[in-house]
């Protein structure tokens, strides 16, 4: 199984990294990701994590293109309470149907979320080391 997913990663690679759109109180941007890196890893290019203000209790809209909806991804919500509590929550969503849009209610402050695409290489535990992400830090 792991070598067919490598391979399905390996063919699927887009060129030029791909960017996600998000929206939220009026305004829209779109985020480049803040680490993009080969399937193993390689060759792998930083920039910086992208802002978008979100207000308490307002929604965030997430577009993602077909490069990233249709592979599988790890989402990555971090909020923090009116007490001041920081709390994460964590969407994985694997190849399959398209999921290609979300919506991410915050009843709580949402301070950061960052979508994470796997590796072909395994952490000693056995989860593959992310190859991409996309940080959005929103507060």
């Amino acid at each position: 199984m792991f070598v067919a997913v490598e391979f399905w990663l390996i063919q699927r690679a887009p060129k030029q990294p791909p960017t996600l759109t998000a929206y939220a109180n009026g305004k829209s941007i779109e985020v480049e990701p803040t680490r993009y890196c080969s399937i193993k890893l390689e060759n792998c290019q930083d920039r910086r994590q992208a802002i978008l203000l979100v207000p308490r209790g307002d929604v965030l809209q997430v577009s993602l293109p077909a490069e990233i909806a249709d592979a599988p991804w790890n989402l990555v919500l971090e909020y923090i309470t009116r007490d001041g509590v920081i709390y994460h929550e964590q969407v994985q969503h694997f190849s399959g149907p398209r999921m290609a849009s979300f919506t991410i209610p915050t009843k709580d402050q949402l301070v950061l979320i960052e979508l994470q695409q796997p590796s072909a290489l395994i952490d000693e535990s056995g989860l593959p080391y992310a190859r991409a992400y996309w940080s959005l830090r929103t507060l």
